[in-house]
């Protein structure tokens, strides 16, 4: 429970300021929600400062921090006291974990100085504990960083540095392959492996991973070790469906609105700077699977631009309730409510004008764009992906990538995601669907690096 309320906790607090429904409160009380946005922002400040190493922390930072932290617990109480917002930022119990692990088993993914540790949730309330014991927070570190000390070129570079460096040229991109390789057998060594192994004797097939911390950076999913008999790897996601959320409260909202939710209607945005080689052909094989009166397409490159009127309309009104973006992406590594989609040349769509819509009428979100799905390693407890900030605005799920994916194989994966989840005669739900596409993909000659297929992961139900 301690995992279940840490997780992204301020970053909930402040998209419950960016909701409608509390839009009214700063109309009558605007004391009241400045006061509340004041300690927040000291809060997010001092935790940036201080994971950033700027400087130690000394008793008077870490006694202000408290005060502050004691200030905005009795502002919450202050709110929940005003009729209407009684549930404000409750604090989840075990009862809606339990129910969450009823559509699959959940499993919490936390590191720590000492080692790490997998958490599997049954429908039935069974905890299942998964030690890893190499899984340090000084190891995860330096898998995704590598050296701490200063850099040079014949340095190792960890698999995240690798992709934040935008790898150019043959031999960079070897290299990163190589940092991705390295890393991800590394993940199953210390833990996915034996969580997986787990999973095969219990004969579960699919679990929901809320991963904690820089876990949320990796593609666990993506986690492999060498078949025994050398015919090849075996990758984490051959025997299981991974899907991942922020929390299971999250989660169960998901599950409420996909089952109510229809998926018949799409609105594709294209690249607007026509930079993306191949988004024209990822755009209408996404738009074919769908009834030419279902279809919404907005920007072509040289045609009239999108403005954020028109897009919020669609938002609104319902107009489509699936979006696909085949545009550039950026994640919000400051502040989760920045991190923005590019939809016309100087314009991009933020996550917090989103949360000013709410994307009720939205079954499914696909950002086939670059490192979407990365929430940051400064914050990143509290500083969440574009996915997990469309999963609290209200979308039942959301595909994101981790890093700068290649155009040729994304259009790849994405006309193979479409036609496996719109086949008429055997449709797979959409999760099984980004599967099934990351497995065919895998076996195309050229394709079989993880870091040609393995970047999508799939949020949400």
């Amino acid at each position: 429970m301690a995992l279940e309320q840490g997780s992204a906790r301020m970053l909930a607090e402040a998209l419950a300021f960016e909701t409608t429904d509390l839009q009214a409160l700063e109309k009558t009380r605007p004391d009241l929600v400045k006061r509340y946005r004041d300690v927040r922002q000291r809060l997010l400040d001092s935790r940036n400062a201080e994971l950033r190493h700027v400087s130690a922390a000394t008793t008077p930072e870490i006694d202000r921090m408290r005060a502050d932290r004691h200030d905005l617990e009795t502002l919450i109480t202050e709110i929940r006291g005003i009729g209407g917002h009684e549930d404000f930022l409750v604090p989840p119990e075990f009862v809606h974990v339990k129910a969450a692990a009823a559509f699959a088993p959940l499993v919490y993914l936390a590191v720590t100085p000492v080692g790490g540790l997998a958490l599997l949730v049954e429908a039935d309330g069974k905890v299942t504990s998964i030690r890893g014991d190499d899984l340090t927070e000084a190891a995860l570190r330096k898998a995704l960083l590598g050296v701490e000390e200063k850099l040079d070129p014949n340095s190792y570079l960890g698999a995240y540095r690798r992709w934040r460096s935008k790898p150019q040229g043959k031999s960079a991109s070897a290299a990163w392959s190589l940092a991705l390789d390295r890393t991800t057998n590394w993940l199953w060594k210390v833990l996915m492996g034996k969580l997986v192994q787990v999973l095969t004797d219990r004969g579960i097939s699919r679990v929901v991973l809320i991963p904690q911390g820089l876990l949320g950076l990796l593609p666990l999913h993506a986690a492999w070790i060498e078949d025994p008999d050398g015919s090849g790897r075996r990758y984490a996601l051959d025997t299981t469906l991974f899907t991942y959320a922020p929390n299971a409260v999250a989660l169960l909202a998901c599950q409420a609105r996909a089952a109510t939710l229809p998926a018949d209607t799409i609105l594709a945005l294209r690249d607007p700077g026509g930079s993306l080689r191949y988004s024209a052909q990822e755009i209408e094989a996404a738009l074919n699977h769908f009834p030419l009166r279902n279809r919404r397409k907005l920007l072509s490159p040289g045609g009239p631009p999108v403005t954020m009127e028109a897009l919020v309309a669609y938002f609104a009104q319902g107009m489509a309730n699936v979006l696909h973006f085949s545009v550039h992406g950026q994640a919000g590594t400051k502040d989760p409510l920045d991190a923005s989609l590019t939809i016309a040349r100087g314009t991009k769509l933020t996550l917090r004008q989103i949360l000013q819509v709410r994307l009720r009428y939205i079954r499914l979100v696909v950002l086939s764009a670059c490192e979407t799905g990365i929430p940051g390693i400064d914050l990143p407890d509290e500083i969440v992906s574009l996915p997990t900030g469309f999963v609290q605005a209200g979308v039942a799920g959301v595909i994101g990538s981790l890093w700068i994916v290649d155009d040729r194989s994304t259009t790849m994966l994405m006309r193979k995601f479409y036609e496996l989840w719109r086949d008429k005669k055997k449709p797979f739900d959409p999760a099984e669907a980004l599967r099934e596409a990351q497995l065919w993909l895998r076996k195309m000659p050229g394709f079989d690096s993880p870091s040609d297929w393995a970047a999508f992961g799939y949020n949400g139900v």
